[in-house]
């Protein structure tokens, strides 16, 4: 009884750790990605 609620802690954490990495590479991408610059759209060259 005691190994399967150890298991499940076990499945519980390395779930939790996966879905930390998955949000560490989710915020890398949106940080790489340049922000959109305001100032381009109004300073349109006529």
């Amino acid at each position: 009884m005691r190994f399967r609620l150890v298991a499940s802690l076990l499945v519980v954490l390395v779930l939790s750790l996966l879905g930390s990495l998955g949000d560490q590479e989710q915020t890398a991408a949106i940080d790489a990605s340049p922000p959109p610059n305001p100032l381009k759209d109004v300073r349109i060259p006529h």
